[in-house]
């Protein structure tokens, strides 16, 4: 199994344009009858393929990108890591891949943000406002996402115990945990270099009702130790 990195919403605009195709389905149906009918003589400006449409579209176009790449390093199954897509992609991939696997990583949003500010992407993410707001979407929408093919895990557990959760994460996607390359949890990368801390704006929002019942919901203390 070989896992891509991230594709800049690849899975969100392939939905998108699912679903533009869709709502001209009607239209370019009676124009296929046209042409059958009356050949060049028609109407056929908005004249469009009949396959594949929706959902297998999305299917298509995600094969058509991951799998001859994928193929050619001799490994049959493949995966992505996405960062802004939520439980409604994730179920649409679920509608397209039936057997397919979908697992959600979460973090204290107190982590999120140190990382965001030591990475140097802070302001092309969005800034505090873009970056806490997307947590709290994705934190809210895949709670409500009850599905055994989805595995909710905290990266918390997964940095103190990567034996552990990474036999559960095995178990998930259907791999032997001796294939994992466990030594990888022996360096620690601090984005850019960067040092995570967080400022005085970045505390003041984990202290706002909203986040903090978003956190304890989910299982986090309100505040980061020390915070």
């Amino acid at each position: 199994m070989f896992v891509w990195g991230e594709n800049r919403r690849l899975t969100g605009r392939l939905i998108e344009a699912a679903a533009m195709m869709n709502e001209w389905d009607e239209l370019s149906e009676g124009q296929e009858l046209d042409f059958a009918q009356s050949r060049h003589l028609a109407w056929i400006a908005n004249l469009n393929p009949q396959q594949p449409r929706g959902i297998g579209l999305l299917r298509e176009g995600l094969r058509g990108y991951y799998g001859p790449q994928t193929n050619m390093r001799g490994i049959a199954r493949w995966g992505f890591k996405e960062v802004r897509e939520g439980a409604e992609s994730a179920r649409a991939l679920l509608k397209a891949f039936p057997a397919g696997r979908i697992i959600f990583l979460e973090r204290h949003l107190a982590g999120v943000l140190a990382s965001n500010v030591a990475s140097g992407w802070y302001e092309e993410t969005g800034g505090l406002e873009r970056v806490s707001s997307m947590w709290l979407a994705n934190m809210r929408s895949f709670a409500d996402l009850i599905d055994p093919r989805v595995l909710h895990l905290k990266y918390e557990d997964l940095i103190a115990d990567p034996d552990g959760i990474t036999r559960v994460l095995a178990r998930h996607v259907g791999v032997a945990p001796a294939r994992f390359e466990k030594s990888l949890f022996d360096t620690k990368v601090t984005g850019w270099g960067g040092r995570p801390t967080l400022g005085a704006p970045e505390h003041a929002l984990l202290r706002e009702p909203v986040f903090v019942e978003a956190l304890e919901s989910s299982g986090y203390p309100a505040c980061p130790a020390g915070g």
